[in-house]
């Protein structure tokens, strides 16, 4: 913004921590800022002392709970891959297509176990993402009722449905 502002350069600290993690950077220290105020008070100089840490790149991924023919379904849609570094929010939207993908073939319970998504060794540059699935039972249709019309035939409404019947 040009001019100091203290509670503005915490949140560019925040900020400047979630866009580093995003790079992969997950242990990433960043104290507030040393200030240095020039002699008329007119200007202040900001010295940031950054710790990087290394950058954690995905050895691994494991998608666990499904079977083979399912997993084969589900790799597609993992947008991050090995060697990339490891992003929080594009696992977590990796995991949100993923559900999509579940509640479209009628597994509406479907949830990831609560266990770690990342999972670290003793290397720190390297870590396995882990997706595990719990699909749940898987739903069909079994009657579509149409109540209440008063206008519009039955079968033009039947017509318009995305949802069929499973005998």
């Amino acid at each position: 913004r040009g001019v100091f502002w203290e509670l503005g350069i915490q949140a560019t600290c925040q900020r400047m921590i979630k866009d580093l993690e995003e790079k992969g950077y997950l242990r990433v220290s960043l104290p507030a800022p040393r200030v240095s105020f020039s002699e008329d008070k007119k200007g202040a100089e900001l010295f940031f002392n950054v710790e990087l840490g290394s950058q954690t790149r995905v050895s691994r991924i494991d998608i666990l709970g499904v079977s083979e023919v399912r997993r084969k379904d589900i790799e597609p849609l993992v947008e991050i891959k090995i060697g990339d570094p490891v992003s929080r929010s594009v696992i977590e939207r990796t995991k949100i297509d993923i559900e999509r993908f579940y509640h479209r073939q009628g597994y509406t319970d479907v949830k990831f176990a609560k266990s770690e998504e990342i999972v670290f060794g003793e290397d720190p540059s390297k870590a396995i993402i882990r997706f595990s699935i719990e699909e749940g039972a898987q739903y069909f249709v079994g009657q579509i009722s149409i109540d209440g019309n008063r206008v519009t035939k039955n079968d033009v409404i039947e017509r318009e449905f995305k949802l069929q019947v499973e005998i």
